[in-house]
């Protein structure tokens, strides 16, 4: 029974660290939510004001980050419907 606590304790410890952490989205990310291909997604990570980040040899661009972004840009399609 006190193995029970600890662990139900520890977890729940574990349950408001992982609240509290970062998250990123990788490029492929960015590509399947945007529907963009690797060029056009290249391009946006190498803007100046798009809110990424290099870790090594990849990008990241953090979730709250990227939803801003995406929110204060207006996105007009070139194909005529």
């Amino acid at each position: 029974v006190i193995y029970y606590y600890i662990f139900t304790e520890l977890s729940r410890k574990e349950d408001k660290f992982m609240d509290n952490e970062l998250k990123f989205y990788s490029t492929a990310d960015v590509r399947r939510i945007l529907g963009i291909g690797n060029k056009t997604c290249l391009e946006l990570f190498h803007r100046k004001d798009f809110p990424c980040i290099k870790f090594g040899k990849s990008f990241k661009v953090a979730v709250g980050a990227f939803n801003d972004y995406v929110s204060t840009r207006r996105v007009f399609s070139e194909v005529n419907e």
